[in-house]
């Protein structure tokens, strides 16, 4: 399993920059408006107080209620101030039914586009990444670590934008009003991003880590449904119940103190403002009574609105802060997948593409290892002549499927080269190379869907009359005339017989001029597999077959038959040629 940091050791804005960069090229427009509306509303909310400032001074002060206490000029004054609370309410009611609209709109279509990219990648990147990195770690990045990060592109920017126009147009009045008191509360501001920074540490220490055990949660849970049969037959279920608890028990301890950490923030926030609005009241109220000093009532109750009022997009900052950092690590691993290199890849555009493939595969000093330490293939030079059949045999281990895995070029080989028809491979496009090459894997893949569907895969073009005709060919009577037969996700209702028999189908449904078997009737019982034998046979004709076998009586009508040993050819001949040596391949066979 791959761990990828790439943000590890910084601050949380270069997260932010990357993720909300891309939400702005996927959905500029929609972005722009909504930071407007956002920006509305708090310019909008940040006015309130000087409204009530105004009501108090010019409505409630400037006359005598004991001579006139429904006076004209408190009666206009007082719809004056009505007028325009309702035009605030207006706009901002507006404003915000507009950015709970687009906020909604940026985060699915945001997510979509990363989930759309994520699997996308995970589609065309190479057999070597996906064998370092499990299943349960792809899962992840893919569901719950675009959940994280959706709360940081849509809600969470909400609120921090929020918070940054309304502090700034807070404090625009409150200096407007009076400096003195702007700056007692300014001061306070400090002390809170100091006081918070170790929070912060805490918060992204502890997310990584969580987010790291949530992968391998999965992992495990991926692990032992697969594993469900050898776990129940060894009486395991508690052992694998087990291993699962030890290991949610280390996620419950660190999403734990994450979200401890987190939540640390409303406090220590109340606080201080509560220290700011302490300070308004007293040096403000001191001010008041002193006539010279221009405070007046209205003035002294706005500021006290205000040092509370300002605490509170400080707040919603600080909680975008924690926010972003705790999906700070899952986007991490979700940046980092959409990075990663493809190994495998045309090298360069406009490469010309595999129009008509005759089926001669040559390696001329192949090298391949699938790390530095690991050499598999030396120096292999092998010639498979078009429209011939050739099988690789020899112990587990020895090379057989690396090879064939490098003729279809899931991987390439370290040096050397693989040329088809007398062209490397790798100058022409990958996807036209691959349309030629059928592979039938030793676990077969089924899809969810009918037969006919699973079949017809490769080819869309294909007719049903054409695959009956392949599964009659096959001697698969009873799935020919049944192509609409559901078929559950992973094909759950199927033998494993059943699904190697639907991965042939497939292949040969879209005619492969290069054949390359991997233990395909190792899953076969006798008498399925001696059905299919005559089938092989015909299908195999006029095209390059390359079969990997242990059972060597599925072989013995190949042209060649080459024993494998160590990356090396050992032995090369036909059946009888080979047993007349009296080598390996006797040995083997009469094994």
């Amino acid at each position: 399993m791959q761990e990828h940091n790439e943000f590890k050791n910084k601050s949380v804005f270069p997260f932010l920059k990357r993720l909300l960069g891309y939400a702005f090229q996927k959905e500029r427009k929609s972005m722009f408006l909504m930071l407007y509306a956002i920006g509305m509303v708090a310019i909008v909310e940040s006015y309130f107080p000087s409204l009530f400032k105004g009501f108090i001074d010019e409505c409630a002060s400037q006359i005598s209620f004991k001579e006139n206490p429904m006076g004209y000029f408190q009666y206009e004054c007082v719809q004056n101030h009505i007028a325009k609370l309702i035009i605030l309410i207006t706009l901002m009611t507006s404003h915000v039914m507009l950015f709970i609209y687009l906020a909604g709109k940026v985060g699915e279509k945001t997510i979509f586009n990363l989930r759309k990219d994520l699997f996308y990648k995970m589609q065309h990147m190479s057999f070597d990444f996906l064998d370092r990195n499990s299943a349960g770690w792809l899962l992840t990045r893919i569901s719950s670590d675009t959940d994280r990060v959706m709360e940081v592109i849509s809600w969470g920017l909400i609120g921090a934008g929020w918070g940054v126009v309304m502090i700034f147009f807070c404090f625009g009045y409150m200096f407007y009003f009076n400096w003195i008191l702007a700056l007692l509360v300014l001061l306070t501001i400090p002390i809170l991003l100091i006081g918070t920074a170790f929070l912060r540490i805490k918060i992204m220490n502890f997310s990584r880590k969580s987010r790291k055990i949530n992968s391998e949660m999965i992992g495990l849970v991926n692990e032992h449904i697969y594993g469900i049969e050898v776990n129940k037959l060894l009486g395991n279920e508690y052992k694998s119940s087990e291993i699962y608890n030890q290991k949610a028990l280390q996620y419950k301890k660190a999403s734990y103190k994450s979200s401890f950490f987190s939540i640390a923030y409303f406090p220590i926030t109340v606080g201080l403002g509560s220290i700011a609005t302490f300070m308004v009241l007293n040096v403000g109220g001191n001010m008041a009574i002193d006539s010279e000093m221009g405070m007046t009532i209205g003035m002294l109750a706005s500021f006290f609105v205000y040092s509370t009022l300002i605490f509170e997009p400080i707040l919603d900052i600080t909680n975008y802060y924690s926010l972003a950092q705790n999906a700070m690590s899952a986007g991490e691993r979700i940046f980092s997948l959409i990075d990663q290199p493809i190994s495998v890849k045309d090298y360069k555009n406009n490469l010309s593409d595999f129009t008509s493939i005759k089926g001669q595969v040559e390696l001329k000093n192949v090298q391949f290892g699938y790390n530095k330490n690991q050499i598999i293939i030396p120096n292999l030079n092998l010639t498979i002549k078009e429209g011939t059949s050739v099988a690789l045999v020899g112990p587990t281990g020895e090379g057989k499927t690396t090879i064939s895995s490098l003729i279809a070029r899931f991987y390439e080989p370290t040096s050397g080269e693989i040329l088809i028809d007398g062209i490397d491979y790798r100058e022409r496009t990958l996807e036209s190379y691959r349309k030629n090459v059928g592979f039938v894997m030793q676990t077969p893949n089924i899809f969810s869907g009918t037969l006919f569907e699973n079949i017809q895969f490769g080819n869309p073009e294909i007719s049903k009359e054409k695959v009956q005709q392949i599964l009659l060919k096959m001697g698969l009577i009873e799935m020919a005339e049944n192509l609409n037969m559901r078929i559950e996700s992973d094909g759950s209702n199927m033998s494993m017989g059943q699904k190697q028999l639907i991965a042939m189908a497939r292949v040969f449904a879209y005619n492969p001029k290069i054949l390359i078997l991997d233990e395909a009737t190792s899953n076969l019982d006798i008498e399925t597999e001696i059905k299919i034998q005559k089938a092989i046979q015909e299908l195999i004709k006029n095209r390059t077959s390359i079969i990997i076998a242990h059972r060597l009586s599925t072989i013995v009508h190949c042209n060649r038959i080459l024993v494998i040993d160590k990356g090396n050819i050992l032995e090369d001949g036909n059946h009888q040629e080979l047993l007349e040596k009296n080598g390996a391949y006797s040995v083997l066979y009469q094994m």
